[in-house]
């Protein structure tokens, strides 16, 4: 229950609890909260719709991976709304406040 939600809330609001790895990322569009793991570089495939934090620049393989495959790749980093980064700001925020507490220890 690390989300906060039960399976059957998740089921009541239309998704589908599978369970392996595979069988979820056998869709159209996978989402997920972190950039994908070397491991999971294999259920790449050609039309997959990756949404996540991708954090290409220090991820060479995982770039490589994602073009290799031809995945849609949409990074929750690069969203933009206006002129904001709106899924960047709960990190964000997290990080401010964690900031000061680990200054303090110096």
């Amino acid at each position: 229950l690390g989300s906060g939600f039960t399976d059957e809330e998740y089921v009541k609001a239309g998704a589908s609890i599978v369970g392996t790895a595979e069988d979820a990322w056998n869709n159209d569009m996978v989402m997920k909260v972190k950039e994908p793991i070397p491991s999971e570089y294999g259920y790449f495939r050609e039309g997959l719709i990756l949404f996540t934090y991708l954090h290409l620049a220090p991820e060479p393989e995982l770039t490589k991976a994602l073009i290799d495959n031809k995945v849609v790749g949409i990074a929750y980093e690069t969203v933009q709304v206006g002129n904001t980064l709106p899924l960047l700001t709960p990190m964000s925020e997290v990080a401010g406040r964690m900031s000061a507490q680990i200054g303090a220890q110096f």
